[in-house]
């Protein structure tokens, strides 16, 4: 799932399962992400946009999808949220007036 959206800023989000997909697929997804993040910071608007990253910690025994999520985990341009707190998401777009940007 990807959500775009515009306020005073761009905003981005992907749901990503890390615990679900092959490494390789997670790696091609979050770098075509990390792409759309790329040029949307680009453009004045979307110079301090807010982009998140939807996913929850995969099992220890998935090494590759886990260092993946750590990666994300430690990414200042990407903010992971777990699932279990999407509300984090729904607050942002509300207390910012995020609408759609089509």
């Amino acid at each position: 799932m990807w959500f775009i959206g515009k306020n005073e800023t761009q905003v981005t989000g992907e749901a990503k399962d890390f615990g679900g997909l092959r490494p390789h697929i997670i790696q091609q997804q979050i770098n075509a992400h990390l792409f759309l993040v790329d040029k949307i910071k680009d453009t004045a608007i979307g110079k301090h946009g807010k982009f998140f990253l939807v996913g929850d910690e995969p099992q220890k025994d998935l090494p590759e999808n886990h260092k993946l999520w750590e990666a994300v985990k430690n990414s200042t341009t990407l903010d992971l949220v777990p699932t279990s707190e999407i509300e984090r998401i729904e607050d942002y777009m509300t207390e910012h007036g995020v609408g759609p940007l089509f």
